[in-house]
């Protein structure tokens, strides 16, 4: 299952107003220069999400975009389903009612589909925007161990200290 860029930048976009908004309003020209996508692009996935009512705008010299709601209220399922829609692993899964199969009142593999899509709704609406960001903010603060290189005499690598590297915070 892949999901396209414009789902990717509408997660990375929503994140960092969920990481960085409680400061105030966030430019799109801010978020597309920090997060490395396409102004344009974003300018459109942006409008996407005020129509959704998932961000509004504040006007002005320091207006910007902010979440239109509690961050613990935005699941990474209600983000796909509006950049994707229904997100399904298999067509006959996908609740469209032009799917017509003619294997469907004796088929089994139709089931373990229909299992495999509840599980990923399951974790999709069990996610929030609050959980990614926590997790974000975790993986930020990590301390990082760089072992040397396995090619290296035993010798060496038993004499060598690791290396510790902080990450800075933000």
């Amino acid at each position: 299952m892949n999901f396209s860029a414009k789902t990717e930048y509408a997660v990375l976009a929503l994140l960092y107003l969920t990481c960085h908004g409680q400061d105030g309003p966030v430019t799109v020209h801010k978020m597309a220069e920090e997060l490395n996508i396409p102004y344009r692009f974003l300018e459109q996935i942006i409008s996407l999400l005020k129509r959704a009512s998932i961000v509004h705008s504040i006007r002005g010299s320091h207006g910007g975009y902010l979440l239109a709601k509690e961050p613990r209220q935005i699941t990474f399922g209600e983000i796909l389903e509006l950049t994707e829609g229904p997100v399904a692993p298999w067509a006959c899964v996908a609740h469209d009612d032009h799917f017509n199969c003619s294997l469907e009142p004796t088929c089994a593999v139709r089931s373990v589909w229909q299992q495999v899509q509840h599980s990923i709704y399951q974790i999709l609406n069990n996610t929030t925007l609050q959980d990614l960001c926590d997790k974000t903010k975790a993986v930020r603060h990590r301390v990082v161990t760089i072992s040397n290189p396995v090619h290296e005499e035993p010798a060496a690598v038993a004499a060598a200290q690791p290396i510790q590297i902080e990450e800075a915070s933000e």
